[in-house]
């Protein structure tokens, strides 16, 4: 193989397939990049066994066609710290060496037959659902579902992103961790040819899959069928397996959350989250993961007192501008309120109060624009 490349081009495709590198693994050609130069074509990818990525770079020249694995380790931080505009890529595919050169400097890196990686695999056959959407919309949807999954690997139908496409206008993406949910509605037009009409993405898949995407307007076309999800843009293509299992039943308890509003209160949302965020500097060192915040408004124009109390360490209050309908008080994680907080756009925001059942603390719930979330109370003991 002997290919001209574009250096700084051929560096981004090796930095989003290198996601798809294991941090471990006694496998060593999954610790490589293949590179393949084929039908005019450079495509460089990288597999897990569960996860694969697969992007292209428009070459400058191809004068022989071939394909080598190369150490990940070594050939994306090189390529990466080099400073010409160009790099030519020759392999000698007897020797298994490929020779780097740019702006006169050589540089020679052992490699394995780029066929020692697995293929890249393809969602096809009778039973497949597909969609598209915008790369900016992609990837803002799975950040909202990935910041509320469950970071648990023992509890891996949670530790996931969840696709519900069971209409045919529009697919729900889903993250949950038994006390907060997450739920962000994408207009699309969905086909299906066959039964499957949900998938359940690994949260580490999914994040990765996100970092990957462009932005923009680019359209990403999401293809999924019973173990395989893949995504495909004109020069990337990632393909993940899927989780095993049964997703929990989200949008039943929707619903009753839904019916159970007892409380509305109108609030500037920058005002509430820069309230939260000072109070939640307010924290013991050994104990920080879900950080109490309390929440209290009497009906009408007199605010909402937020407040956070620390033994032996101190406590806060801050009032914020509001306006009630009804009496509401409530505990929950000020994380979880800041995290919901940050991924909202826009000021004016309503914050409402659903309560499951009598004499239960009501559930703090957002609904705003495509996104549902909510917020499970703590009680006074918890922290």
């Amino acid at each position: 193989m002997n290919v001209m490349l574009p250096r700084v081009e051929w560096a981004r495709a090796l930095e989003r397939v290198s996601a798809a590198v294991p941090s471990r693994s006694t496998l060593s050609a999954l610790r490589c990049i293949a590179v393949e130069a084929t039908d005019g074509a450079v495509r460089s990818r990288a597999s897990s066994l569960s996860l694969h990525m697969r992007a292209q770079t428009k070459p400058i020249r191809v004068d022989r066609e071939g394909g080598i694995a190369l150490p990940e380790n070594i050939l994306r931080p090189l390529v990466q710290s080099l400073n010409g505009d160009t790099i030519t890529l020759d392999v000698d595919q007897e020797r298994l060496v490929a020779t780097l050169t740019c702006l006169g400097k050589e540089y020679r890196i052992h490699g394995l037959p780029a066929t020692e990686l697995p293929q890249m695999p393809v969602p096809s056959g009778d039973d497949v659902l597909s969609f598209q959407v915008g790369c900016a919309a992609l990837e803002r949807v799975i950040g909202d579902a990935t910041a509320f999954a469950a970071r648990d690997e023992t509890m891996p139908t949670i530790c996931s992103v969840y696709f519900d496409a069971t209409s045919n206008e529009r697919v729900s993406v889903v993250g949950f961790n038994r006390h907060r949910l997450s739920v962000t509605g994408m207009d699309t037009e969905v086909t299906a040819t066959g039964e499957t009409r949900s998938a359940i993405l690994p949260r580490d898949h999914a994040e990765k899959i996100a970092r990957a995407l462009p932005g923009g307007d680019v359209l990403a076309t999401v293809a999924i069928t019973r173990k395989l999800l893949g995504v495909t843009i004109p020069d990337l293509e990632v393909a993940s397996a899927l989780t095993e299992g049964e997703y929990p039943g989200y949008a039943a308890f929707v619903e009753r959350v839904r019916k159970g509003v007892v409380a509305r209160v109108k609030v500037n949302r920058r005002d509430l989250l820069e309230a939260v965020e000072r109070l939640l500097i307010l924290s013991d060192k050994e104990n920080i993961t879900l950080r109490k915040v309390s929440l209290r408004a009497d009906a009408g124009d007199s605010g909402l007192t937020v407040s956070r109390s620390v033994p032996q360490v101190g406590n806060a209050e801050e009032v914020v501008p509001a306006e009630a309908d009804e009496r509401v008080a409530v505990s929950c994680s000020g994380v979880y309120l800041k995290d919901a907080l940050v991924g909202l756009t826009g000021d004016d925001l309503e914050l409402q109060f659903a309560r499951m059942a009598d004499g239960m603390p009501p559930i703090v719930l957002i609904e705003a624009g495509s996104r549902f979330i909510s917020i499970a109370p703590m009680e006074d003991s918890e922290e």
